[in-house]
Protein backbone atom coordinates (compact mmCIF):
# COMPACT_ATOMS: atom_id res chain seq x y z
CA UNK A 1 0.00 0.00 0.00
CA UNK A 2 1.34 3.41 -0.99
CA UNK A 3 1.01 6.16 1.60
CA UNK A 4 0.77 9.71 0.25
CA UNK A 5 1.47 12.72 2.42
CA UNK A 6 -0.98 15.64 2.26
CA UNK A 7 0.15 18.76 0.45
CA UNK A 8 -1.35 22.28 0.41
CA UNK A 9 -4.06 22.79 -2.19
CA UNK A 10 -2.13 25.77 -3.52
CA UNK A 11 1.43 26.94 -3.26
CA UNK A 12 1.84 29.45 -0.45
CA UNK A 13 4.75 31.20 1.20
CA UNK A 14 5.82 30.11 4.65
CA UNK A 15 5.71 32.62 7.49
CA UNK A 16 6.56 31.25 10.90
CA UNK A 17 4.13 31.69 13.78
CA UNK A 18 6.77 33.58 15.72
CA UNK A 19 7.17 36.07 12.87
CA UNK A 20 3.42 36.51 12.64
CA UNK A 21 3.13 37.10 16.38
CA UNK A 22 5.96 39.64 16.26
CA UNK A 23 4.33 41.49 13.37
CA UNK A 24 0.86 41.50 14.95
CA UNK A 25 2.00 42.52 18.44
CA UNK A 26 4.38 45.16 17.10
CA UNK A 27 1.65 46.67 14.92
CA UNK A 28 -0.87 46.65 17.75
CA UNK A 29 1.47 48.30 20.22
CA UNK A 30 2.72 50.74 17.59
CA UNK A 31 -0.85 51.85 16.90
CA UNK A 32 -1.40 52.18 20.64
CA UNK A 33 1.74 54.32 20.97
CA UNK A 34 0.65 56.49 18.04
CA UNK A 35 -2.75 56.94 19.68
CA UNK A 36 -1.10 57.91 22.97
CA UNK A 37 1.18 60.36 21.16
CA UNK A 38 -1.77 62.01 19.40
CA UNK A 39 -3.64 62.28 22.69
CA UNK A 40 -0.60 63.77 24.50
CA UNK A 41 0.04 66.12 21.58
CA UNK A 42 -3.52 67.43 21.62
CA UNK A 43 -3.84 67.45 25.39
CA UNK A 44 -0.64 69.41 26.00
CA UNK A 45 -1.53 71.79 23.18
CA UNK A 46 -4.98 72.35 24.66
CA UNK A 47 -3.53 72.86 28.14
CA UNK A 48 -0.92 75.31 26.82
CA UNK A 49 -3.61 77.16 24.88
CA UNK A 50 -5.93 77.38 27.88
CA UNK A 51 -3.10 78.58 30.11
CA UNK A 52 -2.18 81.22 27.55
CA UNK A 53 -5.81 82.35 27.27
CA UNK A 54 -6.05 82.57 31.03
CA UNK A 55 -2.80 84.55 31.18
CA UNK A 56 -3.98 86.91 28.43
CA UNK A 57 -7.37 87.47 30.04
CA UNK A 58 -5.94 88.07 33.51
CA UNK A 59 -3.26 90.41 32.20
CA UNK A 60 -5.80 92.37 30.17
CA UNK A 61 -8.08 92.85 33.21
CA UNK A 62 -5.29 93.90 35.58
CA UNK A 63 -3.81 96.21 32.95
CA UNK A 64 -7.16 97.90 32.37
CA UNK A 65 -7.56 98.43 36.13
CA UNK A 66 -4.23 100.26 36.22
CA UNK A 67 -5.17 102.79 33.55
CA UNK A 68 -6.92 106.01 34.58
CA UNK A 69 -10.16 106.10 32.64
CA UNK A 70 -10.43 109.84 33.17
CA UNK A 71 -6.98 110.44 31.65
CA UNK A 72 -7.72 108.09 28.78
CA UNK A 73 -11.02 109.84 28.10
CA UNK A 74 -9.29 113.25 28.00
CA UNK A 75 -6.60 111.84 25.70
CA UNK A 76 -9.22 110.59 23.26
CA UNK A 77 -11.01 113.99 23.19
CA UNK A 78 -8.19 116.52 23.25
CA UNK A 79 -4.87 114.73 23.64
CA UNK A 80 -1.99 114.30 21.22
CA UNK A 81 0.48 111.49 20.69
CA UNK A 82 3.47 111.68 23.04
CA UNK A 83 1.93 114.38 25.23
CA UNK A 84 2.10 113.95 28.99
CA UNK A 85 -1.04 111.82 29.29
CA UNK A 86 -0.11 109.63 26.29
CA UNK A 87 3.42 109.10 27.62
CA UNK A 88 2.09 108.23 31.07
CA UNK A 89 -0.23 105.52 29.76
CA UNK A 90 2.35 104.23 27.26
CA UNK A 91 4.96 104.01 30.01
CA UNK A 92 2.53 102.07 32.15
CA UNK A 93 1.88 99.61 29.32
CA UNK A 94 5.64 99.03 28.99
CA UNK A 95 5.80 98.43 32.75
CA UNK A 96 3.18 95.70 32.35
CA UNK A 97 5.22 94.17 29.55
CA UNK A 98 8.27 93.99 31.82
CA UNK A 99 6.31 91.71 34.14
CA UNK A 100 5.28 89.42 31.27
CA UNK A 101 7.74 89.20 28.35
CA UNK A 102 5.18 87.26 26.28
CA UNK A 103 2.94 90.37 26.20
CA UNK A 104 4.71 91.88 23.22
CA UNK A 105 1.90 94.19 22.11
CA UNK A 106 -0.17 96.33 24.48
CA UNK A 107 -2.47 99.10 23.33
CA UNK A 108 -5.72 100.88 24.09
CA UNK A 109 -8.59 101.64 21.74
CA UNK A 110 -12.10 103.04 21.52
CA UNK A 111 -15.05 102.38 19.27
CA UNK A 112 -15.11 104.29 15.98
CA UNK A 113 -18.30 106.32 16.29
CA UNK A 114 -18.53 106.72 12.52
CA UNK A 115 -18.19 102.96 11.87
CA UNK A 116 -19.26 100.73 14.80
CA UNK A 117 -17.55 97.75 13.15
CA UNK A 118 -14.16 99.45 13.46
CA UNK A 119 -12.13 100.79 16.35
CA UNK A 120 -9.66 103.62 16.80
CA UNK A 121 -6.25 102.81 18.25
CA UNK A 122 -5.20 105.26 20.98
CA UNK A 123 -2.07 104.39 23.02
CA UNK A 124 0.63 101.82 22.24
CA UNK A 125 3.39 100.39 24.41
CA UNK A 126 5.84 100.99 21.54
CA UNK A 127 8.02 104.07 21.55
CA UNK A 128 8.17 106.85 19.01
CA UNK A 129 10.11 106.21 15.79
CA UNK A 130 13.80 106.88 16.27
CA UNK A 131 13.55 106.40 20.04
CA UNK A 132 15.23 103.47 21.73
CA UNK A 133 13.79 101.27 24.41
CA UNK A 134 15.22 101.58 27.86
CA UNK A 135 17.69 98.95 29.03
CA UNK A 136 15.04 97.09 31.06
CA UNK A 137 12.58 97.12 28.14
CA UNK A 138 15.24 95.83 25.76
CA UNK A 139 16.17 92.99 28.14
CA UNK A 140 12.54 91.97 28.50
CA UNK A 141 12.03 92.20 24.75
CA UNK A 142 14.94 89.85 24.16
CA UNK A 143 13.41 87.34 26.59
CA UNK A 144 10.50 86.82 24.21
CA UNK A 145 10.84 84.25 21.41
CA UNK A 146 12.59 85.69 18.37
CA UNK A 147 9.43 85.31 16.28
CA UNK A 148 7.51 87.53 18.73
CA UNK A 149 9.85 90.50 19.09
CA UNK A 150 7.94 93.43 17.70
CA UNK A 151 9.80 96.40 16.30
CA UNK A 152 10.30 98.94 19.09
CA UNK A 153 8.89 101.80 16.99
CA UNK A 154 6.03 99.83 15.47
CA UNK A 155 3.20 101.93 16.82
CA UNK A 156 -0.02 103.29 15.32
CA UNK A 157 -1.01 106.93 15.19
CA UNK A 158 -3.38 108.18 17.87
CA UNK A 159 -6.91 107.66 16.51
CA UNK A 160 -5.80 105.38 13.66
CA UNK A 161 -8.73 103.39 12.27
CA UNK A 162 -8.49 99.61 12.59
CA UNK A 163 -10.71 96.82 11.30
CA UNK A 164 -10.88 94.09 13.98
CA UNK A 165 -12.47 91.54 11.64
CA UNK A 166 -12.59 88.11 13.24
CA UNK A 167 -11.51 89.28 16.70
CA UNK A 168 -13.37 90.08 19.91
CA UNK A 169 -12.11 93.67 20.14
CA UNK A 170 -15.62 95.10 19.87
CA UNK A 171 -16.84 92.85 22.71
CA UNK A 172 -13.82 93.92 24.77
CA UNK A 173 -15.38 97.37 25.02
CA UNK A 174 -18.13 95.93 27.22
CA UNK A 175 -16.54 92.96 29.01
CA UNK A 176 -13.24 91.15 29.34
CA UNK A 177 -12.82 88.65 26.52
CA UNK A 178 -10.20 86.54 24.78
CA UNK A 179 -10.03 85.50 21.14
CA UNK A 180 -11.04 81.89 20.54
CA UNK A 181 -7.92 81.06 18.59
CA UNK A 182 -4.53 82.46 17.71
CA UNK A 183 -3.75 84.50 14.65
CA UNK A 184 -0.60 84.93 12.61
CA UNK A 185 0.80 88.01 10.98
CA UNK A 186 4.18 89.10 9.66
CA UNK A 187 5.47 89.50 13.25
CA UNK A 188 4.45 86.14 14.71
CA UNK A 189 1.64 84.08 16.21
CA UNK A 190 -0.54 85.76 18.79
CA UNK A 191 -3.28 85.21 21.33
CA UNK A 192 -5.22 88.39 22.00
CA UNK A 193 -7.31 89.48 24.97
CA UNK A 194 -9.28 92.61 25.80
CA UNK A 195 -10.74 94.33 28.86
CA UNK A 196 -12.72 97.57 29.25
CA UNK A 197 -11.27 100.74 30.78
CA UNK A 198 -13.58 102.60 33.16
CA UNK A 199 -13.44 106.19 34.42
CA UNK A 200 -14.02 107.31 37.99
CA UNK A 201 -17.80 107.08 37.48
CA UNK A 202 -17.56 103.46 36.32
CA UNK A 203 -18.37 104.33 32.72
CA UNK A 204 -16.51 102.39 30.01
CA UNK A 205 -14.39 104.87 28.06
CA UNK A 206 -12.22 102.47 26.06
CA UNK A 207 -10.50 99.13 26.29
CA UNK A 208 -7.03 97.68 26.56
CA UNK A 209 -5.83 95.04 24.13
CA UNK A 210 -2.97 92.59 24.59
CA UNK A 211 -1.28 90.52 21.91
CA UNK A 212 0.55 87.77 23.75
CA UNK A 213 3.10 85.63 21.96
CA UNK A 214 1.69 82.16 21.24
CA UNK A 215 4.99 80.74 20.02
CA UNK A 216 5.22 78.81 23.30
CA UNK A 217 2.43 76.54 22.05
CA UNK A 218 4.40 75.73 18.90
CA UNK A 219 7.48 75.17 21.04
CA UNK A 220 5.53 72.73 23.21
CA UNK A 221 4.45 70.82 20.12
CA UNK A 222 7.99 70.80 18.76
CA UNK A 223 9.40 69.52 22.04
CA UNK A 224 6.73 66.83 22.17
CA UNK A 225 7.53 65.75 18.62
CA UNK A 226 11.26 65.58 19.35
CA UNK A 227 10.76 63.76 22.64
CA UNK A 228 8.22 61.34 21.26
CA UNK A 229 10.48 60.39 18.34
CA UNK A 230 13.25 59.31 20.73
CA UNK A 231 10.86 57.70 23.18
CA UNK A 232 9.00 55.96 20.37
CA UNK A 233 12.26 54.55 18.95
CA UNK A 234 13.39 53.30 22.38
CA UNK A 235 10.01 51.88 23.37
CA UNK A 236 9.57 50.23 19.97
CA UNK A 237 13.01 48.60 20.23
CA UNK A 238 12.30 47.33 23.74
CA UNK A 239 8.83 46.26 22.64
CA UNK A 240 10.21 44.34 19.66
CA UNK A 241 12.65 42.52 21.94
CA UNK A 242 9.94 41.69 24.49
CA UNK A 243 7.58 40.53 21.73
CA UNK A 244 10.40 38.36 20.35
CA UNK A 245 10.85 36.73 23.76
CA UNK A 246 7.11 36.21 24.17
CA UNK A 247 6.72 34.82 20.65
CA UNK A 248 9.69 32.50 21.18
CA UNK A 249 8.28 31.24 24.48
CA UNK A 250 4.98 30.50 22.72
CA UNK A 251 6.38 28.89 19.57
CA UNK A 252 9.24 26.87 21.12
CA UNK A 253 6.96 24.22 22.68
CA UNK A 254 4.87 24.13 19.49
CA UNK A 255 8.02 23.42 17.47
CA UNK A 256 8.86 20.67 19.96
CA UNK A 257 5.40 19.14 19.49
CA UNK A 258 5.72 19.36 15.72
CA UNK A 259 9.10 17.57 15.87
CA UNK A 260 7.65 14.89 18.16
CA UNK A 261 4.71 14.35 15.78
CA UNK A 262 7.16 14.02 12.89
CA UNK A 263 9.18 11.41 14.79
CA UNK A 264 6.03 9.48 15.66
CA UNK A 265 5.15 9.46 11.96
CA UNK A 266 8.50 7.75 11.30
CA UNK A 267 7.80 5.12 13.93
CA UNK A 268 9.89 6.64 16.73
CA UNK A 269 7.38 6.36 19.55
CA UNK A 270 9.64 7.01 22.53
CA UNK A 271 9.00 10.74 22.78
CA UNK A 272 9.72 12.46 26.10
CA UNK A 273 7.70 15.69 26.24
CA UNK A 274 7.94 16.14 30.00
CA UNK A 275 9.78 19.45 29.62
CA UNK A 276 6.67 20.82 27.88
CA UNK A 277 3.79 19.42 29.93
CA UNK A 278 5.47 19.27 33.35
CA UNK A 279 5.07 22.96 34.22
CA UNK A 280 3.71 24.84 37.21
CA UNK A 281 1.10 26.62 35.12
CA UNK A 282 -0.80 24.35 32.76
CA UNK A 283 -2.27 25.53 29.48
CA UNK A 284 -3.50 24.15 26.18
CA UNK A 285 0.03 23.51 24.91
CA UNK A 286 1.06 21.51 27.97
CA UNK A 287 -2.21 19.54 27.74
CA UNK A 288 -1.52 18.81 24.06
CA UNK A 289 2.03 17.68 24.87
CA UNK A 290 0.72 15.21 27.46
CA UNK A 291 -1.87 13.92 24.98
CA UNK A 292 0.76 13.40 22.26
CA UNK A 293 3.12 11.63 24.66
CA UNK A 294 0.33 9.28 25.84
CA UNK A 295 -0.79 8.77 22.25
CA UNK A 296 2.72 7.73 21.19
CA UNK A 297 2.85 5.16 24.00
CA UNK A 298 -0.57 3.81 23.08
CA UNK A 299 0.31 3.63 19.38
CA UNK A 300 3.56 1.85 20.25
CA UNK A 301 1.68 -0.70 22.39
CA UNK A 302 -0.93 -1.28 19.71
CA UNK A 303 1.74 -1.68 17.05
CA UNK A 304 3.54 -4.31 19.14
CA UNK A 305 0.27 -6.21 19.70
CA UNK A 306 -0.47 -5.95 16.00
CA UNK A 307 2.97 -7.34 15.14
CA UNK A 308 2.36 -10.34 17.42
CA UNK A 309 -1.03 -10.92 15.85
CA UNK A 310 0.47 -10.68 12.38
CA UNK A 311 3.18 -13.18 13.36
CA UNK A 312 0.60 -15.63 14.66
CA UNK A 313 -1.48 -15.12 11.56
CA UNK A 314 1.54 -15.87 9.36
CA UNK A 315 2.16 -19.14 11.24
CA UNK A 316 -1.48 -20.15 10.78
CA UNK A 317 -1.32 -19.27 7.12
CA UNK A 318 1.84 -21.40 6.66
CA UNK A 319 0.20 -24.37 8.45
CA UNK A 320 -2.88 -24.07 6.26
CA UNK A 321 -0.69 -24.00 3.18
CA UNK A 322 1.06 -27.19 4.24
CA UNK A 323 -2.23 -28.94 4.91
CA UNK A 324 -3.52 -27.86 1.54
CA UNK A 325 -0.42 -29.14 -0.17
CA UNK A 326 -0.77 -32.51 1.60
CA UNK A 327 -4.43 -32.70 0.60
CA UNK A 328 -3.55 -31.91 -2.97
CA UNK A 329 -0.94 -34.66 -2.99
CA UNK A 330 -3.23 -37.21 -1.33
CA UNK A 331 -6.11 -36.53 -3.66
CA UNK A 332 -4.03 -36.65 -6.82
CA UNK A 333 -4.25 -39.66 -9.31
CA UNK A 334 -0.54 -40.26 -8.95
CA UNK A 335 -0.85 -40.64 -5.18
CA UNK A 336 -3.82 -43.01 -5.62
CA UNK A 337 -1.87 -45.19 -8.11
CA UNK A 338 1.05 -45.33 -5.72
CA UNK A 339 -1.34 -46.24 -2.91
CA UNK A 340 -2.87 -49.08 -5.04
CA UNK A 341 0.54 -50.38 -6.03
CA UNK A 342 1.64 -50.39 -2.42
CA UNK A 343 -1.50 -52.32 -1.46
CA UNK A 344 -0.91 -54.98 -4.21
CA UNK A 345 2.71 -55.32 -3.17
CA UNK A 346 1.66 -55.92 0.45
CA UNK A 347 -0.90 -58.49 -0.79
CA UNK A 348 1.72 -60.36 -2.77
CA UNK A 349 4.02 -60.42 0.16
CA UNK A 350 1.41 -62.14 2.35
CA UNK A 351 0.67 -64.81 -0.34
CA UNK A 352 4.27 -65.62 -0.83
Amino acid sequence: MTITTPTPLRATGFISLRTRLMIVFTLVFSLALVGIFIWIYRFTGDVATENLKRDVGTTAITTALGISGDDHEKLVKNGKIDDETYSKISSYLRTVRRTNPKASGLYTYVLNSKDPTHVKLIVSSSVAPGTSFGVADEIVRNLAPASCRLSQDNRPALGEDYDPAGSRMINGLSAATVDDGTFKDSWGTWQSGYAPIRNSKGTIVGAVGIDMCAAAIDQVHQEIRKTVIYVFAIVLSVLAFVVYLIATSITRPLLGLAKAAENIGRGEYDQNLQHIHDTRVQDEVSALALIIENMSLQVKGREEVLKEQVQELMIEIDEAKRQKQVEDIVESDFFRELKDKAARMRERSRKA
